[in-house]
């Protein structure tokens, strides 16, 4: 078995050192030109050195995608390097638009949906981060898709949170509703994942993923009030002093984000359902123009 990691990022390190400590012999980190270049000499994850399998060009079984959403398009022609017609494609990008992109590139490909929990950050080659608190994978809807037992297998063994959902699709909008917020409000804020204890940043969690439950429900998508308390009752017991990965590109002004896939995404839907998002509204004018300040 040959598992690919295409994009070296903290998610992308953090999954393939994980695997590596359960046998080195299965993953490698997929790259091309200047970005294989740059993985020379080894990465570092939480300290310890990983001399990971590099390849330019070898076809996957499974390759997990974990570039930036922004990169993705421009990321299409290089991932073919890695992929032939039985290759498994595991996206986990944030948001909910990568599968389609992929999708629509690799018609012969099975694609899979996906999404990541994980705190963790990224300074040149070294990542700093949690334990993986969740990776859910799978198709559209899951009854018995027994061919996704074997890469499950591979996560559990390498103590990697894994489950495969019944429903796919709900998965990955409960991950956005709860990126949309705690994204947003980490990056406005500065805030770290214990800052947002404080009761106006909870209030304003709660409202961002109200409006995501309305949009969901117009998306034919079932998300319920429920989950908002649920993700509120869950940010209380955060104490890391990390921060998100929206909060790390606006604190170090980078000029490429990923607000056009929380906030943006989100609005672009509505305006279809004639239905407004002021709170979601709010964060993309104020994260917009913060951005766009950063480029002049």
């Amino acid at each position: 078995m040959k598992i690919g990691i295409f994009g070296s990022g903290a998610v992308g390190i953090s999954i393939a050192a994980h695997i590596y400590d359960y046998d080195p012999n299965i993953i490698y980190l997929c790259a091309r030109d200047r970005h294989y270049e740059s993985l020379n000499n080894g990465v570092t994850y939480n300290g310890k050195h990983y001399d990971i399998n590099m390849t330019q060009e070898m076809a996957m079984d499974y390759l997990i995608v974990c570039v930036k959403n922004y990169d993705l398009e421009s990321s299409l022609d290089d991932m073919k390097y890695f992929i032939s017609d039985k290759t498994i494609i595991l996206p986990l990008l944030n948001g909910i638009t990568a599968h389609d992109v992929i999708r629509n590139k690799y018609l012969k490909n099975r694609i899979l949906y996906g999404m990541i929990r994980i705190e963790a950050n990224i300074n040149g080659k070294e990542v700093n981060s949690s334990e993986i608190g969740l990776i859910s994978f799978g198709d559209k809807y899951n009854i018995d898709n027994n061919y996704l037992d074997e890469l499950k297998n591979v996560f559990d063994k390498s103590n990697i949170n894994s489950n495969i959902p019944e429903d796919m699709i709900r998965a990955v909008w409960l991950k956005w509703m709860l990126n949309i917020g705690i994204n947003q409000v980490s990056a406005l804020t500065k805030s770290t994942y214990k800052d947002m204890h404080h009761e106006y940043l909870q209030e304003l969690l709660y409202n961002l993923f109200q409006e995501i439950v309305a949009l969901a429900k117009l998306e034919g998508v079932y998300l319920s009030i429920d989950d908002c308390d649920y993700f509120i009752k869950e940010s209380k017991t955060w104490d890391s002093n990390r921060y998100t990965s929206l909060a790390c590109d606006f604190i170090n002004k980078k000029p490429k984000n990923e607000l056009e896939y929380f906030s943006g995404e989100a609005l672009r839907r509505a305006k279809k359902h004639n239905l407004n998002l002021p709170y979601n509204e709010f964060m993309y004018k104020c994260l917009k123009a913060m951005s766009d300040n950063f480029n002049k």
